[in-house]
């Protein structure tokens, strides 16, 4: 995939985020917001400070954004970073504004800047990106975000109405994707398979599910594994992980995968049994999608992104008492009571919302919203076909 030559007659709605990863569910919906741009007429390119070594085909270095007055600009605002943010600030363009996808809280790294670089580096870039979002809103001439959640954080130093831009499953995403074999018949050996999806780090509390299957696998189902997939970020604290696995005596049962490929997580996903969300801060729950696309029920801490996303369906808790949410556990997985059913039939119910031929539809509409000319169609209604350039 080569980045298409720019059309000068065309408008411009660029967009520029501090870190971009083809694999990363922020970079991922800052291809679909492109996509629903160039759909509306409009030219949209991506620059990043930070670009993964495959992310050159969709992606360029912020150093070389060069806007014009006519043009408008987007910030993917997740993570403080002086050169973006001053790179916003200081754009003489014609509109700008932010879509805001949260900032973790710089506390849940604090424990490890002392030994880890890597934590003292992510620790100041959050209290830096927190410090700066008031001044950034207020330069705003509009905000967008993918939650309520993170809307009520705006709202306050706004001058202009927040509106909701959402992230949608790409339908098509995994249909040329073939499971890995070897994977897949290492995990369907009769084992019951916790999952849980997402950077390794502190706010992810992937210690707590560690504790919860321990409980799990100790006192009632020994044919169990539980499957961490994500980079560690920082290493101090995936260390801490490794460590407190062999304490409980289960680091034979827990498998942290690092980097995999898209085969081996179809392979995962298809053989696991239960998703596990014991993070305290997500501005959106995008795993909790492809755990409800496969048809794995969910168990999930009600932090606020969290019960947003999954609104009313999964299985929510306040409390993290492990004895009783082992129990809990248990019963999804043996379907005691139809629970397991009862669970799915939410999740697919919920899972509707998410479609993306309704919500790339309704992204469309906010983006033309601020940026286009003319009437919006949405879809072709005259063929029932999708305009030309529409995500898929």
């Amino acid at each position: 995939m080569q980045i298409a030559t720019s059309n000068p007659k065309l408008p411009r709605v660029d967009q520029i985020l501090v870190g971009f990863s083809p694999g990363d569910a922020a970079s991922q919906f800052a291809l679909s917001v492109k996509r629903e741009l160039e759909a509306l007429g409009l030219q949209s390119q991506l620059y990043a400070e930070f670009m993964s070594p495959d992310a050159h085909d969709w992606c360029r270095p912020i150093q070389e954004y060069r806007p014009s007055s006519d043009d408008s600009l987007i910030f993917h605002y997740t993570i403080g970073s002086e050169t973006v943010i001053h790179t916003f600030k200081n754009a003489m363009v014609a509109k700008r504004g932010i879509l805001y996808q949260n900032i973790t809280p710089a506390h849940f790294f604090a424990p490890y800047q002392k030994t880890d670089l890597t934590a003292q580096i992510i620790h100041g870039q959050l209290e830096f990106g927190r410090n700066q979002l008031e001044s950034v809103v207020r330069l705003s001439d509009f905000l967008l975000t993918v939650s309520e959640f993170n809307a009520r954080e705006l709202r306050p130093f706004a001058r202009c109405d927040v509106d909701l831009a959402p992230i949608f499953l790409d339908e098509n995403q995994w249909l040329e994707i073939s499971e890995d074999e070897p994977t897949s018949r290492a995990l369907a050996d009769g084992a019951v398979n916790f999952l849980f999806t997402g950077r390794i780090a502190p706010n992810k509390c992937q210690e707590d599910v560690i504790r919860l299957f321990a409980w799990y696998h100790r006192h009632i189902n020994v044919n169990s594994r539980l499957i961490l997939v994500g980079k560690p970020n920082p290493e101090n604290y995936f260390a801490d992980l490794r460590r407190l696995a062999c304490d409980l005596g289960i680091d034979h049962r827990v498998w942290f995968t690092g980097y995999i490929s898209q085969a081996q997580l179809l392979a995962i996903y298809r053989n696991t049994h239960l998703f596990v969300s014991m993070s305290e801060h997500e501005g959106f729950g995008v795993p909790l999608l492809e755990a409800m696309r496969f048809d794995i029920p969910i168990l999930a801490y009600a932090a606020p992104g969290v019960a947003e996303t999954l609104s009313g369906s999964g299985i929510v808790f306040n409390q993290k008492n492990f004895p009783e949410l082992a129990e809990l556990c248990h019963l999804v997985v043996t379907n005691a009571g139809e629970i397991r059913t009862q669970v799915l039939a939410g999740q697919k119910e919920r899972l509707t919302y998410f479609s993306s031929s309704e919500l790339s539809t309704k992204l469309r509409s906010v983006l033309h919203k601020h940026f286009a000319v003319g009437d919006f169609s949405g879809p072709n209604h005259s063929t029932g076909q999708r305009v030309e350039g529409q995500a898929p």
